[in-house]
């Protein structure tokens, strides 16, 4: 069996020139859409919720032909101290609640935990008297500085993601091309 294929190399020079760009394009904006679920299903898992914007502040701006950068970011300016970590002093003579280690590997908002049951605030700390024990268990520290720790990890998905699936993306969508 013989196949023999002719093509005029102009027309494949052509259509590489033109089209190579809009295929990265959509591979990087597909990418950052998934990057963006991922960061969205973390911050479920690490944060309580407590109000649904806060998930809809999430953004993804796709890649173009002339500018081949899928961003992932959230629109409200607070969430990069959860991404990077960061310095925050409390203001009017507020204190700040910092979440100590927990058995559930949550971190919950001082307020919503001051509404169960046997917790109450003690000198510069929100303490829960555990069920029918005399034992304590510390919340929260009050502090007047604290230190968020980088918990939001949207560089780390984004790696991970980019790794295991660039080249499924980028594969389904030559083949559309094609097609």
């Amino acid at each position: 069996m013989e196949i023999k294929v002719e093509m005029d190399i102009t027309d494949v020079e052509d259509i590489a020139k033109r089209q190579v760009p809009f295929v990265l394009a959509r591979t990087l904006t597909d990418l950052g859409r998934e990057t963006n679920e991922a960061v969205k299903k973390h911050a479920q898992e690490q944060y309580m919720i407590r109000r649904h914007w806060m998930m809809k502040g999430f953004r993804t701006q796709g890649a173009r032909k002339n500018f081949l950068k899928s961003l992932v970011f959230h629109r409200d300016t607070y969430m990069g101290k959860h991404e990077r970590g960061d310095f925050v002093r409390s203001m009017n003579g507020k204190l700040n609640a910092v979440p100590q280690t927990r058995d559930s590997g949550r971190t919950a908002r001082a307020s919503a935990e001051l509404k169960r049951p046997n917790t109450f605030i003690k000198g510069r700390a929100i303490i829960r008297r555990k069920v029918r024990s005399r034992q304590y268990e510390l919340l929260f520290k009050l502090t007047e500085e604290a230190r968020y720790q980088p918990t939001l990890q949207m560089e780390e998905i984004a790696q991970e993601i980019v790794n295991r699936k660039a080249d499924e993306v980028s594969d389904r969508h030559w083949l559309n091309l094609i097609e």
